[in-house]
């Protein structure tokens, strides 16, 4: 028998039904002191499979809106019907995908839930945020000139300070 749309056959014979996704927020800008807050909660309603509910398998899917998924990030999760996220692995998501620093960019993100062993995928609604990639501060603080230069064997200059040539000069 083939299942309606929006639901899938179980072993029981009953059908779950695809869960449907909510956001705490449609507009994440988080500044980098953010960043180990956090800035979103996703949470869905219990797909209802035949089975316990702690063994139900999530994949929380993120894409750049209008892609389809097609080079969606995937975080797998079982057991809860929520995800929170922080504003430093949102913003690593954000600029996986290419985005700019401090622009507002669509996001579309959905939950696909299954068995733990794959079957009977249920995908939920498509929902649509706006969410801005923040300036990730460099792990060594530059020199307070705010000047660096590349020196070594493979470069005209070679080892010498200062550096004779100016295309040494970041």
């Amino acid at each position: 028998l083939a299942a309606h749309p929006g639901t899938a056959r179980t072993e029981l014979g009953k059908s779950g039904s695809s869960a449907t996704l909510s956001s705490s927020s449609t507009n994440i800008a988080p500044v980098v002191a953010d960043s180990l807050k956090n800035v979103v909660t996703f949470s869905w309603t219990n797909p209802k499979y035949a089975t316990d509910s702690n063994t139900v398998k999530y994949i929380l899917q993120i894409d750049s809106s209008g892609r389809n998924f097609s080079k969606a990030v995937s975080i797998t999760l079982s057991k809860n019907l929520s995800y929170t996220m922080v504003a430093k692995d949102l913003n690593a998501i954000l600029l996986s995908f290419g985005f700019n620093y401090n622009t507002s960019y669509k996001i579309d993100v959905r939950i696909i839930s299954s068995y733990a062993n794959n079957n009977d995928l249920l995908t939920s609604n498509v929902l649509t945020i706006n969410a801005t990639p923040y300036v990730v501060p460099p792990k060594v603080v530059p020199p307070s000139s705010r000047a660096l230069f590349l020196v070594g064997d493979a470069t005209g200059g070679g080892w010498n300070n200062p550096v004779p040539i100016p295309t040494q000069q970041f």
